[in-house]
Parts: structure tokens; C-alpha cells; sequence
């Protein structure tokens, strides 16, 4: 089963063990990478690797920025090229000097509503940071604490 540990105040799966593991504490609490953890891992990454693998990014932050416009301020702040709708694209955004202040995946709804995730420890920075420049009318929400993520990857 799953064994958990803290992650930015959610707990979340580190890895997940066979019958018959070692979960001890002497077993797990090592710095090296033969823990009783790697066959498992190295299954795990096999699997994503040759299929498909679904991984909950619970810690990660869940922004909404919605309202007239939203997607339009989204990308007037953004250095990137944004998805289509129904799409996933990594995004840049950028200061007024050009220095990358952040990133975050960008999901648009259509053009009055678009979700971001993005680092666990930018939640409130990022927040903060769009909402200071959203224009009247576009809020920006965090929705970490009512929704989850789940990641789909692998080649199928």
C-alpha cells in the first residue's frame, strides 16, 4: 500500500509498498538510494515508461483565473504561447525586466476562465502576483483546497 509522508501541508503517497516490504524505521530512514523503496520505484517508473501512469499532485497549487477577459490577462502576462482549449502547456511569466519570475502548467477553460498549477511553495507568491495585476472584474482563486490533480502520462 501507499506510504505517505507530509508534502506542503497535504499528505501524499511516497511510494507503495509490496507485501512483505520492510517499512521499518531502521529500513526507511537512510540517505541511500537501495532503499526498500527502489524495486518499487523502478517498477513504477517501467510502467509510465512502457504505458501509463496516473500520479496525484496533491501538494502542487491550483489557481483559477476567471471572469471578462481572463484568458486575455493570462496572456498579456505571459511570455509563453498559451494552449489550446482542452489543452495542457507549460508557461512563462516574466517581469517587466524579462526576469522569469515564475512558471505554471496553464489549462484554458475558454476565454473568460483559465487553471493554473504551479509550485507548492509559489502558492501564495503566484496568487499574489496575478492578482495585483488582474484587471477589474478578473479574480484570481485559489482552488488547492477543493481540488486535486492528477497527472497522465506515458506513451499510452
Amino acid at each position: 500500500g501507499a506510504v505517505m509522508a507530509p508534502y506542503n501541508g497535504w499528505e501524499r503517497a511516497e511510494w507503495f509498498a509490496a507485501p512483505g516490504d520492510d517499512l521499518s524505521w531502521e529500513a526507511t530512514q537512510t540517505w541511500d538510494r537501495a532503499g526498500p523503496w527502489a524495486p518499487r520505484i523502478a517498477a513504477e517508473c517501467a510502467a509510465v515508461r512502457d504505458g501509463c501512469g496516473v500520479l496525484a499532485i496533491t501538494g502542487f497549487t491550483r489557481l483559477t483565473v476567471a471572469g471578462p477577459g481572463a484568458l486575455a490577462f493570462v496572456d498579456s502576462v505571459s511570455c509563453s504561447r498559451l494552449p489550446p482549449a482542452g489543452r495542457v502547456g507549460l508557461a512563462y511569466f516574466p517581469d517587466a525586466r524579462g526576469r522569469v519570475v515564475t512558471e505554471m502548467s496553464v489549462m484554458v477553460a475558454g476565454p473568460d476562465r483559465v487553471n493554473l498549477i504551479t509550485a507548492s511553495v509559489a502558492q501564495w507568491h503566484d496568487a499574489e502576483w496575478l492578482w495585483r495585476q488582474a484587471p477589474e472584474g478578473v479574480v484570481v482563486e485559489d482552488r488547492s483546497a477543493e481540488t486535486e490533480c492528477l497527472l497522465v502520462t506515458g506513451p499510452e
